[in-house]
């Protein structure tokens, strides 16, 4: 807390606290390391112990991720035993509560996982329409280069990505001869800039610039996103986003869904399809997480389970029911 306050002192414009829920022991315990903490296991009244001292620092920006268990991918991880990390209904209850906290505080919920004060320069871009979002979350700095230093750090340069070696040993041998300590990277074509280009107003402002994307890219936009457009019917035939002639605009309820909607667009993703239920479910268990609302909780929970078990066919999805909820997740989220 006295270094926050230290490099207020120092012109530091902005400071920015990330913290993640869901990860394992030490009951309450709160690990702070290079502005990041870890709850371990579950509680809520520890977590909103930890909340309560981190308003009273009260940073600039809040970042709260859920903690996402890879244990295929990092070998760290296999030593977490999975039956102690929180349920769903028990990250709900977390990320519920700093929505409650956060917002009662004075913080705007920027959306899925970010709140910002009102005067920090997140806040408004987020209510003047310039916010932007990067792999890092939402950012007013989309535009600049980001150079990563470190284990397993990721480089957007120009138009390229490149990740450091994920392992220190590798990347302190890399650094030792001189070598950037670099273990793969992309370059991005035209095309991914193009669809980066459209996920990105889908993702940040809820709307495609049709006009401003034919003339940014120089491409005729229903021929060249033929394949997302028809992707994206299903979607628009239960009210989810709008088609308009020179506009795609995300609906009220088609807000609880972005990630989805943005997937019409995602090459690699291959889009929504039939046959995904895990990744709708998913999806809507997290929209779940942006409320503290019991009966929208509710109503998205029930949701998510009818999803399975509809095979993730979204044409079958009830619309009417998430509209339902729009106004008392608006509420929650302090959005109205």
């Amino acid at each position: 807390m006295d270094l926050l306050h230290e490099l207020g002192h120092c012109a530091m414009k902005c400071t920015n606290d990330d913290h993640m829920i869901g990860d394992e022991h030490r009951d309450n315990v709160m690990s702070v390391a290079d502005g990041r903490s870890s709850l371990y296991r579950f509680k809520v009244e520890g977590f909103g112990k930890t909340l309560d001292t981190v308003i009273e620092r009260r940073p600039d920006r809040l970042a709260i991720y859920g903690y996402a268990h890879m244990p295929q991918m990092f070998k760290a991880q296999r030593r977490i035993d999975a039956a102690t990390l929180p349920n769903a209904e028990q990250r709900i209850a977390l990320l519920s509560l700093a929505i409650e906290k956060l917002t009662s505080a004075g913080y705007i919920y920027i959306g899925m996982d970010h709140f910002a004060l009102p005067e920090d320069d997140l806040a408004r871009a987020y209510a003047n329409g310039t916010l932007q979002r990067n792999f890092m979350g939402y950012t007013t700095h989309g535009d600049c280069d980001l150079l990563g230093l470190g284990v397993s750090a990721i480089s957007h340069i120009g138009d390229s990505f490149s990740q450091n070696a994920r392992d220190l040993v590798s990347w302190e041998t890399a650094v030792d001869q001189g070598r950037l300590p670099v273990w793969r990277g992309r370059h991005l074509d035209q095309d991914d800039q193009v669809r980066a280009d459209v996920i990105q107003q889908i993702m940040c402002r809820r709307s495609i610039d049709i006009a401003g994307i034919e003339r940014r890219h120089d491409i005729d936009f229903n021929r060249y996103f033929a394949d997302a457009l028809a992707r994206l019917q299903p979607l628009a035939e239960d009210g989810l986003v709008l088609l308009e002639r020179m506009r795609v605009n995300v609906s009220s309820r088609g807000r609880l869904l972005l990630r989805i909607i943005a997937m019409c667009f995602d090459r690699y993703s291959n889009g929504p399809s039939i046959g995904a239920p895990a990744q709708y479910s998913r999806a809507l268990a997290n929209l779940a997480e942006q409320t503290h609302d019991a009966a929208l909780k509710k109503a998205l929970s029930q949701l998510s389970r009818r999803v399975t078990a509809l095979a993730g066919d979204l044409t079958k999805i009830n619309a009417d029911g998430l509209a339902a909820g729009t106004a008392a997740l608006d509420s929650a989220c302090g959005r109205g």
